[in-house]
């Protein structure tokens, strides 16, 4: 796979991100969101909140629509998976 880089806005470093699809599963791989995902606590809704305008704003989602996600998908980030809500 080849991978999908999100549009740069003004003054942002590029981050990559590549997609892996296995069946109906999707693999996300972008060093960048490491960092982010260790700060995140899944049990809390406003840290699930950000975390989810985090994968919008950076280009993660739409790099997810590119691969061919559909809800109900299984989307893998680096240990945490979740069903893909459109």
């Amino acid at each position: 796979p080849d991978p999908v880089s999100p549009d740069k806005t003004a003054g942002e470093q590029e981050k990559t991100v590549e997609i892996i699809k296995n069946g109906n599963v999707f693999t996300v791989k972008a060093e960048w969101l490491v960092p982010v995902l260790r700060t995140i606590n899944f049990a809390e809704e406003d840290s699930v909140r950000y975390f989810q305008r985090v994968l919008m704003k950076s280009g993660v989602d739409d790099a997810l629509s590119k691969a061919g996600v559909q809800e109900g998908d299984t989307v893998s980030i680096y240990g945490v998976e979740f069903d893909y809500i459109d």
